[in-house]
Order: C-alpha cells, then sequence, then structure tokens
C-alpha cells in the first residue's frame, strides 16, 4: 500500500468515526431533550373522585374499588387490597408527564402495542388498559400501556443488555402517543394487590398439633422467650432434637398468605370440614387455632380463630418504691392498649380462608418421632476369631 493509499484510509477514518460521534451525541442531546422536566401532563382528572380502577390486558382483568373509603380487590370478594400500591399508582397517572411526544397515526398503534385488548383484530399487537372511573362508574381517564423502550447503555454494549428507557403510552381521549419515564402497574393478577398483612406470633409459648393419626399428636412449651422447647410427657428416654424445632418460633414471627379462597369457600371442598389443629399459645395469652385442610402443590388451605386474654392488672413486686411503681404501672398499661388494638384488628383473619405457602406449615405437620433426636444404631459386634 502506498503512502497516498495510506492517507486517503486514514481519512475515511476519521470521517466515519466523526459521523459517528455526532450522531451519538445528538441522540444523547434528544434524549437530554425530551426528558427535560416540564410539559402538559398525559391525563387530566379529578384526582379525588377516583373510587374505581379497571385494568385489562390479554390475560386477565383486574377490578379495584373503595368500599367504605378502604381500596378492595373485587374479584377477591373485596379482600383489602394494598393501600400503597393502589394510590400509588392513582398519583403516577395523575402526575405523569411525557418526556417525548410520538407523533404516529392509528394505523402504527399495533407496532407499539397500543391496541385495545378485545378489539375486533385479534392479530394486532395488544397493550395493557388503566382505567379510572368514579363511584358512579364514570370514566374520568383511561389508558393504554403499551412496548417498552430499550436503550444501550453509553459507552457500548452492556452485559446486562439494553435498559429500559420508558415505555410507550396512548390516551384514547386525546389521542396522543407518548414515550414516559415510569414503571406502571398493569399486573391483572388479583392476589398481587392484596393487603399482605397477617397474624405475627412473635412469643409462642405452647404449640400443640392435633393431627388426624395419633402419631400427630404433640405438645411443645418453654418457660420463657428465650427458653428451650420440651416436648410434653416424652419418657425420661426420649430426647427432643433442637435443630428440628429451633426455626419454630421464627416461622410464627413471620407469617404470611399466597392468597384467599372465596368469601363462600365450601369447607369440605379444601379438606378444612377434617383439618389438622396447631393451636398456638403466646406469653400475652393470645391463642391461635389454625385448621388446616387439604394441601396443594404450594400451600395449605387455612382458617383461623383468635382468643385474647392479656392480664389487665400488673402485680407489683413487694420492694417496689413509689416512683417505679408508677412508671412501671405506665408501661403496663400502655403495653395492655397495644394488646388490645392487636387483638381487634387481628380478629379480621377468621373471616376468610387462606393459602399459606407448604414451606411455613410443613415443620410443624410431623409425627412425634420426627421430633425426638434419632439413636445411633448399635454397631454390629464382630464375630469372635478362630484359631487354628
Amino acid at each position: 500500500m502506498n503512502r497516498k493509499q495510506i492517507l486517503i484510509l486514514l481519512a475515511l477514518v476519521a470521517v466515519i468515526g466523526g459521523i459517528g460521534f455526532y450522531l451519538q451525541k445528538r441522540s444523547q442531546s434528544e434524549w437530554a431533550e425530551s426528558a427535560a422536566p416540564g410539559g402538559s401532563k398525559v391525563l387530566e382528572f379529578p384526582i379525588n373522585d377516583v373510587a374505581q380502577i379497571e385494568i385489562r390486558t390479554t390475560t386477565g382483568d383486574l377490578h379495584l374499588a373503595k368500599n367504605n373509603d378502604i381500596w378492595v380487590v373485587k374479584e377477591r370478594g373485596d379482600y383489602p387490597a394494598d393501600f400503597e400500591r393502589v394510590s400509588g399508582l392513582v398519583r403516577q397517572l395523575w402526575e405523569m408527564r411525557p418526556v417525548q411526544q410520538v407523533k404516529i397515526g392509528p394505523s402504527q398503534f399495533s407496532r407499539l402495542e397500543l391496541i385495545e385488548p378485545g378489539k375486533d383484530d385479534k392479530t394486532a399487537a395488544t397493550g395493557s388498559v388503566i382505567e379510572l372511573k368514579s363511584k358512579e362508574g364514570k370514566s374520568l381517564a383511561k389508558l393504554i400501556a403499551g412496548k417498552q423502550n430499550f436503550r444501550k447503555n453509553e459507552g457500548g454494549a452492556s452485559q446486562f443488555g439494553p435498559m429500559p428507557a420508558g415505555r410507550y403510552v396512548l390516551s384514547p381521549q386525546s389521542g396522543k402517543v407518548a414515550l414516559v419515564n415510569a414503571f406502571l402497574q398493569t399486573d391483572p393478577e388479583p392476589r398481587s394487590w392484596l393487603k399482605r398483612d397477617f397474624v405475627k406470633i412473635a412469643s409462642p409459648a405452647t404449640i400443640t398439633l392435633a393431627g388426624q393419626t395419633p402419631a400427630r399428636h404433640w405438645t411443645l412449651t418453654r418457660d420463657d422467650k428465650q427458653g428451650d422447647w420440651k416436648l410434653a410427657d416424652a419418657p425420661g428416654n426420649q430426647e427432643l432434637d433442637k435443630t428440628a424445632v429451633n426455626s419454630f418460633a421464627n416461622l410464627f414471627a413471620s407469617l404470611n398468605f399466597i392468597d384467599v379462597l372465596p368469601a363462600d369457600a365450601k369447607p369440605a371442598q379444601y379438606g378444612l370440614d377434617k383439618p389438622d389443629l396447631i393451636t398456638v399459645q403466646d406469653f400475652d395469652r393470645f391463642t391461635y387455632v389454625f385448621k388446616i385442610g387439604r394441601p396443594t402443590s404450594d400451600a395449605y388451605p387455612v382458617e383461623l380463630t383468635i382468643a385474647a386474654d392479656p392480664l389487665k392488672e400488673r402485680t407489683p413486686k413487694p420492694d417496689e418504691k413509689a416512683e417505679e411503681k408508677a412508671k412501671l404501672d405506665q408501661e403496663f398499661q400502655d403495653h395492655l392498649k397495644q394488646l388490645e388494638e392487636k387483638g381487634a384488628a387481628e380478629k379480621q383473619y377468621e373471616k376468610r380462608t387462606y393459602l399459606v405457602p407448604r414451606s411455613t406449615l410443613d415443620p410443624f405437620l410431623r409425627d412425634r418421632a420426627e421430633l425426638l433426636q434419632k439413636k445411633p444404631s448399635p454397631s454390629p459386634t464382630p464375630p469372635p476369631s478362630t484359631k487354628r
């Protein structure tokens, strides 16, 4: 290659590099300008009038509604919804502003998955519809959330691939398409919107299993919150396997549920007419009875009854001084008030049947023998040697 050809090649490399640098900077500049704050909102609606939310997708529909100022999931028999998630969605829609207006016509909506589910064209790429309504059912705002927008990381390809840069949305009222920098909650699965509060037993004192077989009848007790568990009525030659029960207290302190069954669920359909019973009493004299039905692949149907009988008066020590007594009496009354509020709040869980993860309850549903230490098998006695 002669000197002239080398110079021409270097010039071409410089031109191509310059064009690439210009295009990259222009792309960054356009993104920065489109992401600048300001501009009209995507939706305009009276936020305080929103009393119903509908989410419609090709995989299912979801209906949320205000019932006596409490958000509920209609598909779960008006079970309370996660207030933070619901109110967060409404405020997100109310505050949403475009980072970029997209000028396309209806013929291109399918390309950005902005077709409403259920339309006649079965081949069109559909999005997810979020519709806000008043208490009377009047539509206040409607949005179709479509395709996500991705862009590559600056400085080359990322090991995680393209990064989400927003989502295309269509406001049917205005017919405008915009790119918004928001993660929209469009999950139509009812159970994912449920309020997740559940009973929490922080300090169990006794745990009793009454199963369907004699082997599944046992009681564990302990003397204080940090004490070791003891197996009631255990003969002297039986010792509790501590590794088998050391997680029991933590499991009750972190109880949760996957879903709730319909309000009119028939007990016999879920094996709750012949349940296993787990009864737990804590050191505050709360008693919880878990009726456990026939398991599915990942959960047990569970009904609850709860009784609270906390001590109403404190027994002072003989040597308490007046100042110390007043302080301890106040602490006792404050704790009693907390327990009364806890008892009133937890009574609501008696009204429904829950699906509780098997991983939470399987450790308790054991035969009594499985809670005991395994005795090592005696080593076989070698046969006597024979002298020749």
